[in-house]
């Protein structure tokens, strides 16, 4: 894979991992 497309992938990656943990946290705490 390209750096670029790397450097490019690997903050949307995270933001999409820290919303998805946020979600399941946000649920299991709701419950």
């Amino acid at each position: 894979m390209l750096p670029v497309l790397r450097r490019a992938a690997a903050p949307v990656l995270a933001a999409a991992l820290g919303l998805g943990a946020g979600y399941l946290l946000g649920r299991l705490r709701g419950r």
